[in-house]
């Protein structure tokens, strides 16, 4: 299984069974997901799409923007949106992916895109060279 990442990426698209997202999910536990290295060069995860990329491309995505916000624009092409809105969409996803493997409601994580966001942008600009996807393993565990 590829983890993780697959599990965001099922989760945003809508195109994978709870049974799979949750093997998913239970393997990448089971490896040790509370972090996404087993040492410093070592990732224990393939991780797919925007979550993969680092912290330091969050924040400046995030940049002018307020938590939970994105810029959109319309245009007779179609309407096209920043970068920080797919970082929020997998955000998005990879939280209710562990949430689909939590058990009842009451261990679920329950916080508005604003929060996650906020939370994110903070722990990233204090960790700018690690991946998003490391800062969501760390803010699950702390929900």
């Amino acid at each position: 299984m590829r983890n993780l990442g697959i599990v965001a990426l099922c989760a945003v698209l809508g195109g994978c069974s709870r049974w799979l997202l949750s093997i998913a999910v239970v393997s990448a536990l089971l490896l040790g997901a509370s972090a996404s290295r087993a040492s410093d060069d070592e990732q224990i995860a393939a991780i797919y799409g925007i979550g993969s990329e680092s912290c330091g491309r969050f924040v400046a995505a995030a940049t002018d923007n307020k938590p939970g916000a994105y810029r959109a624009m319309t245009r007779p092409e179609g309407s096209y949106v920043n970068d920080l809105q797919r970082y929020q969409q997998w955000m998005m996803g990879f939280v209710s992916a562990i949430n689909s493997t939590r058990p009842n409601l009451d261990s679920q994580i329950k916080v508005d895109l604003a929060g996650m966001d906020l939370w994110l942008r903070n722990w990233c600009n204090q960790h700018p060279t690690d991946s998003v996807y490391h800062g969501l393993m760390i803010f699950t565990t702390k929900h």
